[in-house]
């Protein structure tokens, strides 16, 4: 599913169902974009390095953290992604952060 099609959320209120809200899908597209940025190193610093280690903790399902669950590491770090795109001038970047925080998180 494209980027600006997990963006496509008329009609639809968390409040009543997550039915039909790809949040993994968009959870996935936020980690995908935040690696593009950060793995150029004049993109990172050691919060983002650190970050990579979380990213891949997140999609491991033997991590000692627990169940893989890349929404909940993009949801507690929300207003650090937004920043990062803002920061570089990813604008999908941040739609995507916004439609996650505002439907998923």
């Amino acid at each position: 599913m494209s980027e600006e099609t997990l963006l496509n959320l008329d009609g639809l209120d968390r409040y009543v169902t997550f039915k039909g809200i790809d949040c993994m899908g968009l959870a996935d597209a936020v980690l995908k974009r935040t690696t593009a940025l950060i793995d150029d190193p004049t993109k990172s610093n050691e919060f983002w390095e650190r970050f990579k280690v979380k990213m891949s903790a997140a999609y491991d399902p033997n991590s000692p953290l627990g169940t893989p669950d890349p929404l909940y590491l993009v949801c507690s770090h929300t207003y650090y992604l937004y920043d990062l795109f803002e920061e570089w001038d990813d604008e999908l970047g941040e739609k995507l952060v916004r439609a996650i925080e505002d439907t998923c998180c």
